[in-house]
Order: structure tokens, then C-alpha cells, then sequence
């Protein structure tokens, strides 16, 4: 049979963020490929940073959640790095 282990995943597909549109949270899964601190960074299109966590995290799935009820509606990035990677995300608010 199928062994249902979960795969590692690759360089484009290691950070996903439900849900998107979001309105007051959003929740980041991501795989982190050792111990250590991910920073998460959102950013609207002329670049002004609008909020940031940086999170001490093990290695494995990881979920976190991340409020945003006070950014105005619009298009944003959400840009996550850790275990030396970097991967950015569009993001829309509602």
C-alpha cells in the first residue's frame, strides 16, 4: 500500500497561507527544514512594512497565525524566511 508519510517539499511550495483574500487573520503553514527562527514580514505594494512576527520554531509542519485587523484593504506581500530560504506570497485584504 501507499505509505501516507508527508513529503518534504520543495523550494517553491514550503509556505502556504489560507485564508487568501483574508479579512482579520490569516493562518501560514510552512515547512521548516531545521529548528530555529522564522520571521514573517507583510509588506503593501510600495514596500512600507505594515506588520512582522519573528517566531522561534522546530523543525517539521508548522502552522502560525497572524492578525491584521488594523491594515487597510488591499494588496499586500507576505514574505516568510527561515532555515536560510526566503519565499514571498501575494496576499489580498478585504
Amino acid at each position: 500500500g501507499v505509505k501516507d508519510t508527508p513529503q518534504v517539499p520543495d523550494e517553491n511550495n514550503w509556505v502556504s497561507v489560507t485564508p487568501n483574500p483574508c479579512v482579520q487573520k490569516l493562518d501560514v503553514k510552512l515547512y521548516n527544514a531545521e529548528n530555529g527562527n522564522v520571521k514573517f514580514s507583510i509588506t503593501d505594494m510600495s514596500g512600507r512594512l505594515v506588520a512582522s512576527l519573528e517566531k522561534e520554531m522546530m523543525h517539521g509542519y508548522q502552522q502560525v497565525s497572524l492578525t491584521v485587523p488594523g491594515i487597510p484593504q488591499g494588496i499586500y506581500f507576505l514574505k516568510v524566511t527561515g532555515s536560510n530560504r526566503q519565499k514571498v506570497l501575494k496576499l489580498v485584504k478585504h
